[in-house]
């Protein structure tokens, strides 16, 4: 079963392959599955995907804590103005995740 599903799987990559070869597309994708990578290559790219998704999430993260934190000023509101410091701390420590890792030696 295998072997046929194999085969037919390259045959249909030969085939795409060929499709954009004749319209002089460079296919990235393609390229990359035949490039034999290695797992450490595909979770290091996975893992700076996820490191640089929670930058962007922490970065609205305090912007939107400094937004709540100065309406909860104005309202004198204690337990906005709480949420609101939680908020930015919480962005904040996204934000310092990649230099957290590179400082500990975890990624390069």
């Amino acid at each position: 079963m295998f072997r046929f599903f194999n085969s037919v799987s390259l045959t249909l990559f030969q085939q795409v392959n060929a499709a954009f070869r004749k319209t002089g597309v460079n296919p990235v994708v393609l390229t990359t599955i035949n490039a034999n990578m290695d797992l450490d290559m595909l979770f290091g790219g996975v893992a700076d995907i996820i490191i640089q998704i929670a930058f962007y999430i922490g970065a609205v993260l305090i912007i939107g804590g400094i937004l709540s934190l100065l309406l909860a000023y104005k309202d004198e509101n204690a337990d906005a103005q709480s949420r609101a410091v939680r908020l930015i701390v919480i962005g904040g420590a996204l934000v310092g995740f990649r230099p957290l890792l590179e400082m500990a030696g975890i990624i390069g």
